[in-house]
């Protein structure tokens, strides 16, 4: 998902008239594409719409106002991702069966959203 992705679907719902109170995007550019649009429209991120990214890429503290995103552990979901691959190499798990991990979060709030 890129930039043009977030702002052609916030272009649908601005022109439909369909303006959420708030929107989680897929990841960071998808946001700043939506971002682009909510400020062409002269929309004000947060108080008419909040907006939130996902994967805190840099450029999310850039822009104003900052992006709130939520941060993912990407090198620990690489670890594990090795960790599950190499068991099931070495037939410690089935390669039939399921894993899941839960891996923690962090929300970072920053001011496109109240």
């Amino acid at each position: 998902m890129y930039e043009e992705d977030g702002y052609n679907s916030m272009d649908s719902m601005i022109k439909e008239n369909n303006i959420p109170d708030a929107v989680l995007a897929v990841n960071d550019p998808v946001a700043i594409g939506a971002f682009q649009r909510i400020k062409e429209e002269k929309l004000n991120i947060p108080d008419e719409i909040g907006l939130i990214g996902f994967s805190n890429n840099r450029i999310t503290s850039l822009v104003d106002p900052p992006l709130t995103t939520i941060n993912q552990p990407f090198y620990n979901m690489g670890k594990k991702a090795a960790e599950i691959l190499i068991g099931m190499i070495g037939k410690e798990i089935g390669s039939d069966n399921t894993v899941t991990v839960t891996l923690e979060a962090e929300l970072i709030i920053r001011g496109s959203t109240k």
